[in-house]
């Protein structure tokens, strides 16, 4: 506080200006990588799951501020998939990014997807985690991989 105080008003926010300008741009890409390999990822975990059966119905549905990644179709299954997407596993597998939180989000949202479609598929709830490390790709695909909580 003692030091704001001594700053000339016409130099702080300059300065504010300044960094603002210099942050933004790595913010910026940060954001469009994350999208940028989530997208990837999804594209990978669409067309693993064609080859295997699998018929798309949705893509990055939305309920709210929730989103479904893939809603897939396997005989009488609706299957609700959240993609994970890594360059690495130094941080852990992929699909231990899929939180108890991320599961309730993703269990509300198959909810409303199923009323407001009046679907009478039996539900699923999978995870295909993604490794990419370069041309290498590693997909994992967790059938069953958790269930709405009571």
């Amino acid at each position: 506080m003692h030091l704001i105080m001594h700053i000339q008003p016409t130099v702080l926010p300059s300065s504010i200006a300044s960094l603002y300008l210099w942050v933004s741009p790595i913010i910026l890409k940060q954001l469009e990588s994350t999208k940028s390999i989530g997208d990837k990822g999804e594209a990978l975990a669409c067309e693993f799951l064609n080859e295997r059966g699998y018929k798309l119905i949705e893509k990055n549905w939305k309920y709210f501020r929730f989103e479904v990644d893939l809603i897939m179709q396997k005989s009488n299954e609706i299957v609700f998939v959240e993609v994970k997407t890594r360059y690495s596993d130094l941080y852990g597998e992929p699909w231990e990014a899929v939180n108890r939180a991320k599961r309730q989000k993703i269990c509300t949202s198959a909810d409303a997807y199923l009323r407001s479609h009046q679907c009478p598929l039996e539900p699923r709830f999978d995870i295909v985690s993604i490794i990419k490390k370069g041309e290498k790709v590693s997909i994992q695909h967790i059938e069953n991989a958790f269930r709405p909580e009571a």
